[in-house]
């Protein structure tokens, strides 16, 4: 059949421009907006991730800090009149002794009565303190204390602004008013705990008939003053040995342990305190570091996981630098050795760790018993953060993550004192120092200039409670990252932006050359409407 051609000008184009333009312009655009969708979700799944294992990092970390220093050593005590506290686990060791309690140590108490309102006004002038023994009505004073002088001036001399004046001057010394009955008040003064620590208080009114002259204690029996509480000191045995000590805390009887003193004993021979290394509680504590240790690495394995194999699933951020960098990190922490406990280096596997194939740990607990039982204290280079002298008379500790474990020598000569060669501040018997590689150290000295060797040794416990302080602080390792994934989804948000405007600018071009294309359709249906005309009118002219 012969094509009608001039039929089929007069139709003229016929298209849809606007949907042909908008499939052109989808068809460009999808796949540069897909793939910046793509790694947009990329980011904002990697952001939730890093969200989820900052809870796992915090809860880990609150496990692990629970049992820290927890190296199995367990204080027992056959009675009630005492109690006691492991407070420097560098030194203690077990022990069995029989500790009587013959009379607790009592703070001077003294109580001035004769007045009305708290408010009401004493007098103007002073009140010296000064604090020793009273023996009957002779006092010796304590050379290691110094005298206080309270002033109370006109406008600020109320029985409240003594009281005030009293507890802000520095004296371990307590003041107190008491409502006894009706409107009847009473100054109550409590000094510190022991014998020689009793005070004496010198009234110096400018009136003397004020009540400020009442508060007065120059003899054992003065005034309207009461002694309500005599001072003395604590006296007690240790395996039949008498002792006296001034305060009912005595941290320097057994090493590494205090004792607190609660009333008397009532036992022939005294309570027995002991302690003893209880290889149960050690392997608790130990099952809990390990449980904690396996929740990060098998949460940061699994975050990281490029997927592949028969059950390997792809992780959330699969093979990212950042994370597989503190994987590495971790796990070495548990198979690295341990220094700082000694002359030679500590390993977990001695106490019987073992890595798995996931990259789990788990112990042996049939070698971790041998060996605990072995050498009970070695147990720390795990669990006990700690600092060890050669000298017995030299005890430490440390603080702060910036130090490096290991053993330094220490020279005393001449009250100075130096650690791998860098000098020590010092004030009294302690040193301190805080640069270089034993930043944070501190040393007590109970004898005389002596020097030794220092080990200052992290345990693996503290190790990781250490990574994850830094991976959850403020300006930490997970924070940067989140910060440079939002920056990235901020600039993914720009790209498709600017993809938008160039769409929008494809599109123009579009409109222009299909309405181009659109003016020479019409103009060409256009002339073949008029070829038409002339074809009718030329037939018309031959029918004639």
């Amino acid at each position: 059949m012969a094509v009608d051609y001039i039929k089929s000008l007069n139709a003229g184009s016929g298209l849809n421009t606007t949907e042909i333009i908008d499939a052109l312009i989808t068809a460009e655009r999808q796949p540069a907006a897909d793939q910046i969708t793509s790694a947009r979700e990329e980011k904002t799944v990697s952001i939730s991730s890093l969200g989820k294992l900052k809870q796992t990092l915090s809860t880990s970390q609150t496990g692990i800090t629970a049992i820290e220093g927890t190296t199995g050593l367990t204080l027992e005590n056959s009675g009630t009149a005492i109690g006691m506290t492991i407070t420097d686990t560098s030194i203690a060791r077990s022990f069995t002794n029989a500790v009587e309690v013959n009379q607790l140590a009592k703070a001077q108490t003294l109580v001035f009565s004769g007045f009305t309102s708290p408010t009401e006004t004493v007098g103007t002038g002073s009140l010296g303190f000064s604090f020793g023994t009273w023996t009957n009505n002779s006092f010796s004073a304590n050379s290691d204390r110094t005298t206080k002088t309270i002033t109370l001036s006109a406008g600020a001399d109320s029985l409240t602004n003594l009281k005030d004046a009293i507890n802000a001057a520095g004296m371990d010394v307590t003041a107190s008013i008491v409502k006894t009955t009706g409107t009847n008040y009473s100054l109550m003064i409590k000094s510190r705990e022991g014998a020689a620590h009793a005070m004496r208080i010198a009234a110096s009114a400018d009136d003397g008939s004020s009540k400020l002259a009442n508060i007065n204690f120059t003899t054992n029996v003065s005034g309207n003053a009461i002694e309500q509480v005599a001072a003395r000191n604590a006296t007690m045995k240790l395996d039949g040995v008498s002792i006296i000590r001034e305060t009912n805390t005595v941290s320097d009887l057994i090493q590494g342990v205090t004792l607190e003193l609660k009333s008397t004993t009532t036992v022939s021979g005294g309570d027995t305190l002991s302690a003893r290394y209880k290889e149960d509680t050690a392997l608790t504590a130990f099952k809990s570091l390990v449980t904690n240790i396996n929740t990060l690495i098998t949460e940061l394995t699994s975050m990281t996981s490029r997927g592949g194999g028969s059950t390997a699933q792809k992780g959330e951020m699969p093979g990212d630098p950042f994370l597989t960098a503190q994987l590495r990190t971790l796990k070495k922490l548990t198979t690295t050795p341990i220094n700082g406990f000694g002359s030679s280096p500590a390993y977990m596997t001695t106490y019987g760790v073992e890595t798995q194939l996931d990259g789990t740990l788990k112990i042996n607990e049939k070698k971790f018993k041998a060996a605990y039982v072995a050498n009970p204290d070695g147990f720390a280079a795990i669990m006990d953060t700690r600092v060890t002298t050669t000298n017995s008379q030299i005890t430490g500790s440390i603080s702060g993550a910036d130090f490096t474990p290991g053993s330094y020598p220490l020279v005393v000569s001449g009250g100075t004192a130096t650690i791998d060669g860098i000098g020590m501040g010092k004030s009294g018997t302690t040193y301190t120092n805080g640069i270089g590689t034993t930043r944070g150290l501190s040393l007590n000295f109970a004898g005389t200039d002596a020097s030794a060797t220092v080990y200052i040794g992290r345990s693996v416990a503290q190790s990781v409670i250490d990574f994850t302080t830094e991976m959850l602080k403020t300006s930490g390792k997970i924070e940067t990252k989140i910060s440079t994934l939002n920056t990235g989804i901020a600039d993914d948000d720009l790209e498709l932006t600017k993809l938008d405007e160039r769409m929008d600018t494809v599109r123009s071009r579009y409109v222009s050359r299909f309405s181009a294309m659109e003016a020479v359709s019409n103009q060409m249906r256009r002339t073949g409407e008029a070829l038409t005309n002339m074809m009718d009118a030329w037939r018309s002219s031959l029918d004639n």
